[in-house]
């Protein structure tokens, strides 16, 4: 797998996952590298406000590269294949973790089938997009793993028991099913029409309500009641009196835009 970029100086970030020459998407290689490193650049970046990840393949990722990391011991490798497995599964898990907390909104389309870890990398993004073509399986089990790395994202997606259904019984779920448990938020026959739907909403919200949002989602996730509700009053107090959030409601009460709305123009940049 490799990774192509685009607009990485404008609001709206693009990244396709590239396949190798059997026309396959899995995790791993310089292609993962080059993802981690596109997170962290995202992460670091004020001016990201989006990201939108995709593929340019008809499978949109199969998971984890399995040659890569059950290749044989080499004798006199310098590194034992055992430690390079291990470095390249962690190297997917920060993934996941920048993925789902990047500051900035993370939408995912899909248009094809997605396995493994890739349903990980799926679930970690805040909106999931996918066209007709698309399906979802968790074949783990039948390899004799499990999805140990890719459960937590997609738990907080879909539910413990969804996700413990799902990879016991590796059942393929076509784009219906994956909507219906939450796995897909949008079905969609013209997915670039969604995007660019879902990108005007979200280029008008404050980036900073947006990082806060994802933050205090991830906070709040198995808290009690009481607690949860303690926390969203903590937030909400601490937020109207935010100078920036206290500006932004007395423009809205006079009929002003916010400092942060930016206008969306498909084909002719952000």
């Amino acid at each position: 797998m490799d990774l192509r970029c685009e607009a990485l100086d404008s609001p709206v970030w693009r990244a396709w996952l590239v396949p190798d020459e059997a026309g396959h998407v899995a995790l791993g290689g310089p292609g993962l590298a080059a993802l981690e490193d596109l997170l962290l650049r995202a992460r670091a970046e004020p001016r990201c406000r989006a990201l939108v990840l995709a593929s340019d393949a008809g499978e949109f990722c199969r998971g984890m590269d399995l040659p890569g990391v059950t290749a044989p011991h080499e004798p006199g490798a310098a590194v034992d294949a055992g430690e390079s497995a291990g470095a390249a599964i962690a190297q997917f898990a920060r993934c996941l973790g920048l993925l789902r907390a990047l500051p900035a909104a993370t939408l995912c389309v899909v248009e094809g089938s997605v396995s493994g870890g890739g349903v990980g990398l799926v679930a970690a993004c805040d909106v999931v997009i996918a066209t007709r073509a698309a399906s979802f399986v968790l074949p783990e089990l039948l390899l004799g793993l499990i999805p140990a790395v890719v459960m937590p994202v997609i738990a907080e997606r879909i539910g413990a028991a969804r996700t413990r259904w799902l990879a016991l019984a590796g059942e393929t779920l076509a784009v219906d099913d994956a909507h219906r448990v939450g796995l897909v938020d949008e079905r969609s026959d013209d997915p670039s029409l969604t995007v660019a739907a879902r990108l005007k909403r979200l280029l008008r919200a404050s980036p900073a309500a947006v990082a806060r949002l994802k933050q205090h989602a991830a906070e709040i996730a198995g808290l009690p009641l009481t607690d949860a509700l303690a926390a969203g009053v903590a937030r909400t107090t601490a937020d109207v009196h935010d100078p920036d959030v206290r500006a932004a409601i007395a423009g809205f009460l006079s009929g002003e835009l916010p400092p942060w709305f930016d206008r969306y123009r498909p084909g002719g940049g952000e």
